[in-house]
């Protein structure tokens, strides 16, 4: 079955080191094809002035702002490597040079066989709608498209040797220009001039981009809160009680008693009619009470201090920097370690191993990311996966505790592996 690789690249330059490399890896120069936007006319001059590729560095100075060659040895490269390079016009698009099997279908477009443009044709190839209108508008502002057709079997291939040379990342260049108004690729918009596309380079270029970088802080205040406490009842009970107590009854006794005596002077004078009284006292029990104070119940608060020690996680936005310019060297290093390079590599790796894991390519990209890291790091330089693999889980457990490593760990051992080979 075959298969359409197809990538973007801003300068020729680089799309004629990739058709270059494409060629040296043994890939057929009828399967690869390659447009290039021509605002200044400088590449068709050339084609019209020189029908050999034996050029010098003398020829024409360098296209646009990191082009890597001189014109004369990119055009002389091209005409090398790919047969029926030639110079036309695309709607929309304005002067472009084109080769390979791509240049049949614009020549029929703009001849009126074919209708759509080149938004059209690309969606013919299998692109998306919305990839062709911004792969389209990449080479309206001065960019280079190269198209390989490629067997199943050779196409990760084709992959790497495309992706080896920082492809542009058509998504995020598209939110770019949607935030300037764009809304997609027009045939009957005006070619850009060779003055505006060099100016929208420069401020490409020199564009001021400010990652900020977020540290949390740990706060930690105190509040009162209730947590207990005691309610205090108090009631009256009744118990019953007895005391002893001794009383005094009085009782009167009359005692008739038989006597025989003569009568006194003292009885003669008590022989009248006469009476008394006698009166008879007792006791009875008197109760009273008095209240008395035998207890007290105090109720107070102590307030006691502790220490407490507060355990959590705070975040920091760290900022890492690849260089992927191969004029920066950083140590003994100057390979470049530019993640994106391997996006589309570790999107397949998860098509074929991860897809069934319940997770999104976003859940798991910083997977890829940490295993490319790992292998990016000067600190690894010499090391074997099997020396380090005891070391990047301790870590990997310590920064993410709720997810398993072994779950994971054949992604980030691939990613290890693509990042040490480019660092090698």
């Amino acid at each position: 079955m075959e298969r359409t690789i197809i990538a973007l690249y801003d300068d020729l330059a680089t799309a004629q080191r990739v058709v270059q490399n494409l060629v040296n890896e043994g890939f057929s120069r009828d399967s690869i094809s390659l447009m290039a936007n021509d605002a200044s006319n400088r590449y068709s001059q050339f084609l019209k002035s020189s029908d050999t590729t034996t050029t010098t560095d003398s020829d024409v100075d360098l296209v646009g702002p990191g082009e890597g060659a001189t014109f004369g040895a990119v055009i002389g490269g091209l005409t090398g490597v790919l047969a029926g390079l030639g110079a036309l016009a695309i709607p929309g698009i304005g002067p472009v040079i084109a080769a390979g099997p791509i240049i049949g279908g614009l020549i029929g477009m703009t001849a009126g066989a074919a209708t759509g443009g080149i938004v059209a044709g690309l969606v013919k190839t299998g692109v998306p709608e919305e990839d062709a209108h911004v792969l389209a508008e990449g080479v309206r502002r001065g960019g280079t498209l190269v198209v390989v057709h490629s067997d199943d079997d050779k196409a990760e291939s084709a992959y790497d040797i495309m992706g080896r040379e920082n492809p542009v990342d058509i998504t995020r260049r598209s939110e770019e220009w949607k935030r300037t108004g764009w809304q997609g690729f027009s045939e009957n918009a005006e070619p850009m001039k060779h003055e505006e596309i060099t100016q929208i380079r420069s401020s490409a270029d020199t564009q001021e981009h400010v990652l900020p970088v977020v540290e949390e802080e740990l706060q930690v205040g105190k509040r009162e809160v209730q947590h207990g406490g005691v309610r205090v009842y108090s009631h009256v009970t009744e118990t019953p009680v007895q005391e002893q107590v001794k009383l005094r009854e009085e009782r009167v006794n009359v005692d008739r008693r038989p006597v025989n005596r003569p009568a006194s002077q003292s009885d003669l004078d008590k022989m009248k009619d006469q009476s008394f009284a006698v009166t008879t006292k007792s006791e009875e029990p008197v109760v009273s009470k008095q209240a008395r104070v035998v207890e007290e119940v105090r109720i107070n608060k102590e307030v006691e201090e502790r220490n407490q020690t507060v355990r959590d996680t705070v975040r920091r936005t760290d900022v890492q920097v690849d260089q992927s310019n191969s004029n920066v060297t950083s140590g003994a290093n100057t390979a470049s370690t530019d993640y994106s390079t391997y996006d589309t590599d570790f999107r397949r790796h998860f098509d074929a191993n991860l897809n069934n894991s319940g997770y999104t390519y976003d859940q798991i990209a910083p997977v890829y990311r940490y295993g490319y890291d790992l292998g990016a790091s000067p600190r690894y330089t010499g090391k074997d996966w099997t020396s380090v693999e005891r070391e990047a889980q301790e870590q990997w457990q310590e920064r993410n505790p709720d997810t398993p490593w072994e779950r994971f760990k054949d992604a980030i051992q691939y990613a290890w592996d693509k990042a040490r080979s480019k660092m090698s």
